[in-house]
């Protein structure tokens, strides 16, 4: 505490006086606020009785400071002392897990790590379900799993049926996978088409309308596509297997400031910025259309999914969907008299390689709805 006094120039009895509130506050006990707030990913176990947790720190000292009322500089005093002492405490075999906590947690079974890690890898579950379900899988009842993370009996009920769940629709994913004649097909290869590559997309639904959004989209993992009616091709493609499925990352996460007078930081979605610019700048509405083929259940496979979702758009309109990689292609309002949909596709175009002509550019790119000069040939507001 001396050293990192120094560093913040504080006096050391300050930053003392700092770490003695912390430790006797009992709303931020470790173990329990970790688990339930902030989803740490257990890497390791010691003789001691130690559990090593991995975790976004960040977070959790701006809760620390709130609770105790601290300033910038004493949430960075306590956060740094934390970490000096974490890196000290932490075995070299650990020290590549990255930034996390270290808890007193003598009854962890330091079996459960590999099952814990094992999990996450397979599905999209949470780290504290693949914790409690790895728990569970070393045959401790439901009160010891409560007891061992400091979280309520209903919480690991909860979990462990959420793992079920999960489980069930990679068992479903498999077999579809075994089909020897899957229903995705490359056949179908129009963007906007309601079977595009073969999966069942849903009717084009306005993003403008997060209500009807959060009543329609299905809470399963899946796939996504973006598009404005008055501009032909896609925007955006995605994917998700997050907890809420497509309906917590396109209805509270993409939809949310689309409507809003200023222009959103793109907090809980990366495209969110780039689809306002173009919705303020053009006529007509942004849509999303989804699909939840069985296989989106497995990670590895909805994202190769995605990454052939928008390699094909690619390959059909002759650039990336134009809010891809963060893009804002409308970032810079247009001056008076030039034309948005003009701009939007110069940015396209610069931002993509070209379509290779043995691929069929120019032709692919007439189809989509530009010509070979590059004259969009769709000003229609809606687009079929």
């Amino acid at each position: 505490m001396q050293d990192v006094a120094a560093q913040y120039d504080v006096p050391a009895s300050h930053a003392a006086h700092i770490l003695r509130d912390f430790e006797t506050t009992p709303e931020l006990a470790p173990l329990e606020t970790l688990v339930t707030g902030f989803d740490p990913t257990p890497v390791g176990v010691d003789e001691g009785g130690h559990l090593y947790l991995r975790a976004d720190a960040d977070p959790y000292w701006d809760v620390v400071a709130e609770e105790l009322g601290l300033t910038a500089v004493g949430r960075d005093v306590i956060a740094t002392a934390h970490d000096r002492h974490v890196s000290n405490a932490t075995p070299e075999s650990l020290t590549d897990c990255g930034p996390g906590f270290v808890v007193s947690c003598p009854e962890f079974p330091a079996a459960a790590i590999d099952d814990i890690h094992t999990l996450l890898e397979r599905m999209s579950v949470s780290s504290r379900r693949a914790t409690v379900w790895a728990l569970d899988h070393q045959a401790r009842s439901l009160a010891a799993i409560a007891n061992i993370l400091s979280i309520s009996e209903p919480l690991v009920r909860t979990d462990l049926a959420a793992v079920n769940r999960a489980t069930r629709r990679v068992v479903d994913a498999t077999r579809a996978l075994d089909i020897p004649h899957c229903h995705l097909t490359h056949r179908v290869v129009d963007p906007l088409s309601p079977d595009w590559l073969g999966a069942n997309w849903s009717p084009w639904l306005s993003l403008h309308d997060r209500d009807q959004l959060l009543d329609d989209l299905p809470h399963d993992p899946g796939v996504y596509r973006v598009r404005h009616t008055a501009i032909p091709g896609l925007l955006y493609i995605g994917e998700t297997g997050a907890d809420g499925g497509i309906r917590s990352r396109v209805g509270l996460g993409l939809a949310d400031g689309l409507t809003a007078q200023n222009c959103p930081d793109g907090g809980n979605h990366d495209a969110t910025t780039g689809l306002w610019q173009i919705a303020t700048a053009l006529d007509g509405n942004l849509e999303v259309s989804v699909a939840t083929p069985p296989i989106a259940a497995n990670r590895r496979h909805r994202r190769a999914l995605e990454a052939t979702l928008i390699a094909v758009c690619r390959r059909e309109i002759g650039w990336t969907p134009s809010v891809q990689l963060n893009r804002t292609p409308l970032a810079d309002t247009p001056s008076p008299g030039v034309d948005p949909c003009a701009v939007l596709e110069s940015s396209s175009e610069e931002n993509s390689y070209p379509v290779p002509s043995w691929l069929g550019g120019e032709q692919r790119r007439t189809r989509a709805g530009w010509d070979s000069s590059g004259r969009n040939l769709v000003r229609s507001p809606t687009v079929q």
